[in-house]
Order: C-alpha cells, then structure tokens, then sequence
C-alpha cells in the first residue's frame, strides 16, 4: 500500500514519512464518502481506524489530541447513531486516547452527546445511575491518567526509544 511505502522510505527520507498533514488528508479522503451508501461510509471508517491504528505505532507519527477529534469527527460522520458500528469505533478510539493520556474536555463533551448513554457508562466503567448526567462529566470525574498529558511524553519517549533500538539494528545489519 501507498501507506507502507510511505512508512518503508521514511525510515531513511524524512520527507517521505507519513505525519499529521498526510493522515489529516487521508481523514478528509474517508470524509467525502459521508454521502455514499452505507457500505461504502463502514468501508471508508474501517479503513480510516486500521491505517490510524498501523501509524499509532510508527515512531515517526506524533498523535494528539487533534487526531483524536478528528477521528472522533470522521466517526459521526460516516456512521448513523444507534449502529453497533459506530460505538465499537468511539469505543476502541476512547481506549486508545485514554491510554494516551489525550482525553481532553472537548473530547469527553463529544462523547457524551455522540454515545447512548449506557454504552458510554461502560465505556467509562460507571455503574448503575452514577453520574446522573453524564453531560455533566468532567476530567475531574474521571482517571487521571486519561488526561494526563505526562502520559502523551511517556509515549513519545516509547516512541523514541523504539526507533533507537530499530536504527541499531539497521547499523548492525549494514555491518554484516
């Protein structure tokens, strides 16, 4: 894939690496299909999810808040409310964001108005009727860590350090 070229060149060619403008076009190519047939917007969404994920775990692919939104955004987009589609999606962005440390107000107000709110109760692991309006969350409410932007270092230093293993690798390949 185009993707994959991309990823293989940019480990020696910074210009040819994949960043935020290429996979912000990407977005915006998977958010003209919101008028397609239904088919064609799960396609375009499964295919935005998969290639977001893949450069998740490129080193040279910084993810932030924004891309979350943006993903968050191509979600309500390409896909009705009420589809089990649509809730994995927001389900399995939440988790990774969270992991991220990158959840920030703006996405948790999303959520709250995009998601049914028995879904997002256990997406946020609630139980019973606690809060009472969800629409009233805030990061205060919530883990910590899910907004701690100390976490978007920890993976930036993750990153760091896996690219400096793969450049020693590459060195002592050459050498042999």
């Amino acid at each position: 894939s185009i993707l994959e070229d991309m990823m293989i060149v940019g480990q020696e060619r910074e210009v040819s690496r994949p960043d935020a403008a290429s996979f912000n076009h990407f977005v915006a190519v998977c958010r003209n299909c919101e008028n397609g047939d239904q088919p064609t917007r799960v396609y375009s969404l499964r295919v935005a999810l998969s290639v977001f994920f893949e450069l998740r775990q490129y080193p040279h692919f910084e993810v932030d808040s924004s891309t979350y939104l943006d993903m968050f955004q191509l979600v309500a987009k390409l896909v009705s409310k009420g589809k089990q589609e649509r809730i994995d999606a927001y389900r399995r962005l939440f988790e990774a964001c969270c992991r991220d440390g990158l959840l920030t107000k703006h996405l948790l107000h999303l959520l709250t108005h995009a998601v049914p709110a028995a879904d997002l109760r256990k997406m946020l692991g609630l139980k019973g009727g606690e809060p009472g309006n969800l629409a009233s969350l805030t990061l205060a409410d919530l883990p910590g860590k899910w907004s701690n932007f100390r976490g978007a270092q920890a993976l930036r230093d993750r990153r760091f350090e896996e690219k400096r293993k793969r450049r020693k690798e590459t060195e002592r390949i050459e050498k042999e």
